[in-house]
């Protein structure tokens, strides 16, 4: 509806003193408190009280219209969730109260500030000081607060990599940290030089390609041990046996300067031939950075009357590039047969890998070297024994160590 020109106006505003009722009178608290009593006859209110709570209305209501809000009051009993303007602010009450000024020294979380733009619907506008009871620190400064709440000296500090702040952790929980430079520092990952970062090892040719972040490798390889010699058929009058076949060379080398990629050949283990000498072992290598021959096959000796003693030397080998160690191919045990019915093949060599197949007694085949780079066991034929094989070498390895 249209609203008249007199809205805006107060009753009684312009009225004098003595056409004006109070408070202050004794007759007049009393009627404010109990109103008019009495009959239809009886005496109407006087034109000052008339006048005096009329005007008290017109003035609240002209207060709610101007600021949304009655001010606050210090005598008013204000329950939970009443709202007040006090000093150009909005506040809410979040407990009953009577006489706590908004903001004030005794507000502890009695009354909430509405910030514009935003209704409170919990404590967090509150603007005294919120105990910790409500979610708040119970202080007005930052050390009380942080005295209050526990939290020591390091919530001072800022986050960071330097000394003096608080280490900072990055994507999957890593301690992040700047690069040490003074003793006692942690280092960075980056400046770890020399950590072993990768194992790689070979027991069959392939192409080996460095870790990244490798910056040095140790090779240790060894090549395949040679089969055991084989031992021919016998009489009555004859005896033969095969060596042990030799070990495969061991060579182990640091590097500095590493290819993008290197082929690594893994050498084999000798193959045993029935009643003859044994095959070599074959080569282990890397690129052409560091390599090791294999070992000599047991050779094979007889048919022949006891007694019989004999040994297989390595033949020509050859290391390369092993600037740690390196070990020429081992010797084996000898063939020792003392009669025509007791005797001993050949043992295969141990290897720094592996042990050598055991000599038999028996006229029996020659037993395969074990683990890496062994030689296998020498064939044995006593008298009236049928052709016998020796025993095969154990193949080659390579291990590859990857550090920063």
């Amino acid at each position: 509806m249209t609203r008249p020109a007199s809205y805006g106006l107060v009753w009684g505003e312009d009225a004098t003193s003595d056409q004006m009722g109070g408070e202050t009178a004794t007759a007049d608290q009393n009627v404010i408190e109990v109103g008019w009593v009495g009959s239809a006859t009886a005496e109407p209110p006087t034109a000052r009280m008339q006048n005096y709570w009329q005007t008290r209305v017109d003035l609240g209501l002209q207060e709610i219209e101007r600021q949304g809000f009655l001010s606050w009051r210090s005598d008013v009993p204000y329950q939970v969730a009443a709202i007040v303007t006090y000093a150009g602010y909005l506040f809410q009450a979040i407990s009953t109260n009577t006489g706590i000024t908004p903001q004030g020294a005794n507000d502890d979380g009695v009354w909430s500030f509405i910030q514009p733009g935003k209704w409170p619907t919990t404590t967090d506008n509150i603007l005294g000081v919120l105990p910790i009871s409500k979610g708040g620190t119970g202080a007005n400064d930052p050390e009380d607060a942080r005295d209050n709440l526990g939290l020591g000296t390091a919530a001072t500090y800022q986050v960071g990599t330097t000394q003096g702040q608080v280490p900072a952790y990055g994507a999957g929980g890593i301690l992040v940290v700047a690069p040490a430079i003074l003793p006692g520092q942690a280092m960075q990952l980056s400046q770890a030089v020399g950590r072993l970062i990768g194992l790689r090892v070979f027991t069959a040719s392939a192409t080996y390609t460095p870790t990244p972040g490798a910056k040095s490798i140790r090779i240790r390889l060894i090549a395949g041990g040679g089969a055991g010699g084989g031992a021919a058929v016998t009489n009555s009058a004859q005896i033969a046996a095969g060596a042990g076949g030799c070990a495969g060379s061991y060579a182990e080398g640091y590097f500095t300067s590493l290819a993008a990629s290197y082929a690594v050949t893994v050498g084999a283990g000798g193959v045993p031939v029935s009643g003859n000498a044994g095959g070599n072992g074959g080569v282990s290598s890397v690129g052409t950075i560091i390599s090791a021959t294999g070992g000599t096959g047991g050779g094979q000796f007889g048919p022949t009357s006891a007694p019989l003693t004999a040994l297989t030397n390595p033949t020509a080998t050859s290391i390369i590039g092993a600037n740690i160690v390196g070990i020429i191919s081992n010797t084996p045990p000898m063939v020792s047969i003392a009669s025509l019915t007791v005797g001993y093949a050949g043992q295969g060599a141990n290897s720094p890998l592996g042990a050598g197949g055991a000599s038999t007694n028996t006229s029996s085949n020659g037993n395969a070297g074990s683990s890496y780079g062994a030689g296998g066991g020498g064939a044995l034929a006593l008298a009236s024994s049928a052709i016998r094989t020796g025993g095969a070498g154990s193949p080659g390895i390579v291990i590859i160590e990857e550090f920063s």
